[in-house]
């Protein structure tokens, strides 16, 4: 006697919904985790192939194909409309839905393995340009802008108790970094700029200032503290006036400004991302500003 019986079709749906509903948020924690830590331009990668995988695979009910998309993808959907908020996030949230499209477009084609997978591989190949390429100069776009405005003299005081102008580095080219002990894209930030002052560190026409902002309510002994407990080795001073946090209108941290040697504010960025490769970056703009 078989006592194997049929399951029951509500059953295997509601099954079926539950493990979409899983894959899409493995997909999304997976994509947010990655940015986190490695860089949103490695996530909206993964996401890519992920959200292939998990279209091409899903045993989704038949529906049209936005409502499929919206079962697979919906942190992605909702995660467009936040890039209102912050556009940042908007690429990795285009990345999700368009490749679970894809996914679910290879699944309905029917094609030899072969051509399915010259298609899926194409597809993700553009994936890794938009991510590892275009992604980069796109953050970079958001968070920094060339200008050209004169910055009148200031002073800040250095940890030791050294005042310093601005005045005294005419003639070279200045990067004026603002930022505070409580904010961590800051600390992140320091790794790159680390790399920066290491590269410079032999060149005497770039100077670097990096400024503990009026508005960090940190005092001179905590910076120290902080400048010990990090071992960080970067030139930092204190904003006592407030003057040189105004007068380059820093509203957030990080704020870095690029000085050339005439004492004009050449490039502003506000912010930090760890998708944009913010050394080479600061790089290209120094060792432009040498060359003028």
């Amino acid at each position: 006697m078989n006592d194997n019986k049929p399951m029951d079709p509500n059953k295997v749906k509601e099954q079926q919904k539950k493990m979409t509903g899983y894959l899409s948020m493995f997909n999304f924690l997976l994509a947010f985790l990655v940015g986190y830590y490695y860089g949103f331009h490695y996530a909206a990668l993964l996401t890519a192939i992920v959200s292939l995988v998990i279209g091409f695979i899903s045993d989704v009910e038949e529906a049209s194909l936005p409502k499929k998309i919206w079962k697979l993808a919906s942190p992605f959907v909702l995660m467009i409309g936040v890039g209102f908020i912050n556009p940042t996030v908007i690429p990795l949230g285009i990345s999700g839905v368009l490749f679970t499209a894809i996914g679910l477009h290879l699944k309905t084609l029917n094609k030899p393995f072969s051509i399915t997978l010259i298609i899926a591989s194409s597809a993700l190949s553009l994936a890794a340009y938009g991510a590892l390429i275009e992604y980069p100069r796109y953050i970079q776009s958001l968070l920094g802008e060339e200008r050209q405005e004169q910055i009148a003299d200031f002073e800040v005081v250095s940890t030791d108790g050294h005042t310093v102008h601005l005045s005294e580095f005419k003639g070279n080219v200045v990067l004026l970094d603002f930022w505070a002990t409580w904010c961590k894209p800051c600390r992140d930030e320091f790794k790159e700029l680390k790399q920066l002052t290491s590269e410079f560190s032999n060149n005497e026409n770039v100077n670097f200032l990096i400024i503990n902002a009026k508005g960090s309510k940190d005092s001179i002994e905590k910076i120290m503290e902080f400048e010990k407990q990090n071992n960080y080795q970067l030139p930092f001073y204190k904003d006592q006036t407030g003057f040189a946090t105004s007068n380059v209108k820093v509203t957030d941290y990080p704020t870095l400004a690029l000085i050339d040697k005439q004492g004009n504010l050449r490039y502003f960025h506000s912010g930090y991302s760890n998708a944009e490769n913010l050394k080479d970056l600061l790089t290209e703009k120094i060792n432009a500003l040498l060359k003028e």
